[in-house]
This record gives C-alpha cells, structure tokens and sequence, in this order.
C-alpha cells in the first residue's frame, strides 16, 4: 500500500472509531460505556495523529510509519465491533462455568 492510501484509511477509520463511541455514548449513556469505550476513542485518536505524521515521516521512517497505521486499524475496527454488538442484559444466570 501506498503511503498516500493509507493515510486515507487511517484518517477514515480514525474518523469513523471517534464517531461510532461517540454514537454509542449517546444511544447507551451509561458510564460503563463512557470507560469501556474510551480504547475506542483513543484509538481514533492515534489514528487520526498517526496518520498525518506518516504522511510527513521520512523516507527511511515508512514501514514504521505504515504498520503502526495498519495496527491501529485493525484495534479500531475490533473495538467498533465490540461497542456495536448487542448483549442483552443479565438475567441472574452465571454461564461462566460449573465451577464459577
């Protein structure tokens, strides 16, 4: 990949991870979601800075540059599958286990 696209992408998903905790914060205002989904938040953050410094690092600085944006990605699309999925909630039943 290009140094070009992946600026894009990690602006995009940078973009998109801060939106998405931001929605989730205000369709689940709960504080649980305000903490569990600030890995969410920074993230986006992160990638949205790392982004812009891969564009201006140096030539020798690239494939540094490039995986911390791919690895970033790769957090922020997990962590945005975890803050979307629906768990409903507990019902008094412990499935951790026989012994739990």
């Amino acid at each position: 990949m290009t140094t070009a696209l992946l600026f894009w992408v990690g602006l995009a998903v940078g973009v998109g991870a801060i939106v998405t905790y931001f929605v989730v914060l205000i369709a689940r205002p709960r504080l649980v979601r305000l903490i569990n989904g600030m890995g969410l938040f920074l993230s986006g953050l992160g990638l949205v800075q790392t982004a812009f410094l891969a564009r201006e690092s140096q030539p020798n600085a690239w494939f540094n540059a490039n995986l911390a944006i791919l690895v970033l990605t790769m957090a922020a699309l997990m962590q945005t599958y975890g803050a979307l999925r629906h768990r409903g909630g507990w019902d008094g039943v412990e499935r951790r286990g026989a012994d739990a």
